[in-house]
C-alpha cells in the first residue's frame, strides 16, 4: 500500500465522523460506494445512496435530537490493502454526546470497513459497527 492510499483511506475514516457530526449528510452519504452499506445493528441499517440518505435523517431525527451535539473519535485504525482497488480498516470507536449537564460516553465499539476505489477515490463498500457490551 501506498503512502497516498493510507493516508486517503485515513482521511476517508476520518470524514465520516466530521460529517455526521456537523450534520454534513450529503457529503457523509458521498463517502459511500454507490452500493455502499452501513451496518450499525439495532435495526441501523442501510444499502445504497438513496437507503443512507434516508437513514442521516432518521438519525436526526431519533437520536441527535436528544443531544446538543454528538462527536465520534476513531483511534487504533488499521488499515490493509486487498489489491489495488480494495482494503479493509478495523478501528476502534468512542462516540460521546453532549447534554444540558455536559458531556458523556454514549458508547465505545469496533468499525470494520471494506473500501474500495470507486471513481478514482477510496469510498466504503461496507461500514460495520459491533458495540461493545
Amino acid at each position: 500500500m501506498s503512502a497516498m492510499d493510507h493516508i486517503e483511506i485515513r482521511t476517508l475514516i476520518d470524514r465520516y465522523s466530521h460529517y455526521i457530526d456537523r450534520g454534513r449528510y450529503a457529503d457523509w452519504v458521498a463517502l459511500f460506494a454507490r452500493d455502499g452499506e452501513f451496518a450499525g445493528g439495532e435495526g441501523w441499517h442501510a444499502v445504497g445512496h438513496e437507503e443512507l440518505t434516508k437513514f442521516t435523517q432518521r438519525f436526526h431525527d431519533t437520536i441527535l435530537k436528544n443531544y446538543l451535539s454528538m462527536q465520534h473519535f476513531f483511534t487504533n485504525v488499521v488499515v490493509e490493502l486487498v489489491d489495488d482497488n480494495n482494503a479493509t480498516a478495523s478501528s476502534y470507536a468512542l462516540v460521546v454526546v453532549s447534554e444540558a449537564n455536559g458531556w458523556r460516553i454514549h458508547f465505545t465499539s469496533v468499525y470494520d470497513d471494506q473500501i474500495i476505489r470507486e471513481d478514482g477515490a477510496w469510498r466504503f463498500r461496507q461500514r460495520r459497527i459491533t458495540r461493545n457490551a
